[in-house]
């Protein structure tokens, strides 16, 4: 626990994503590679949630209906920030739901944006 004391605070001090190894302790096959493919979304990016069906459904008829199987998904993560969920954005661009909140995704995201402009 002190390991992931230690990088999930070196995270919210914006130096990097956490480096711990996990295994989701629970999920359906579904639900599992949406938060695989969500946690491969590198620091400070952001894909939409119809992004993520087309990855993990390669038919586009089928993955053109699944934005919503991936939000709900993403609403079952057992992992926050592990599994950056709060990556994942409307097709419209806008931030839509987070269970931490749409303020708390914001932060983050913002977070995320500057120390990557800072550093560049």
């Amino acid at each position: 626990l002190s390991k992931t004391r230690e990088e999930i605070t070196r995270y919210l001090n914006a130096e990097r994503d956490p480096v711990i190894d996990y295994v989701p302790p629970y999920g359906t096959p579904f639900q599992k590679r949406v938060w695989e493919e969500t946690a491969r979304i590198p620091f400070g990016s952001v894909k939409t949630y119809a992004e993520i069906a087309r990855l993990i459904e390669p038919d586009q008829r089928k993955a053109g209906r699944l934005a919503r199987a991936v939000g709900q998904a993403l609403s079952a993560n057992p992992l926050p920030i592990l599994i950056p969920c709060h990556r994942v954005i409307g097709s419209n661009r806008d931030l839509t739901g987070f269970a931490g909140g749409i303020d708390v995704k914001e932060y983050l995201l913002q977070m995320e944006m500057w120390k990557l402009l800072s550093s560049s």
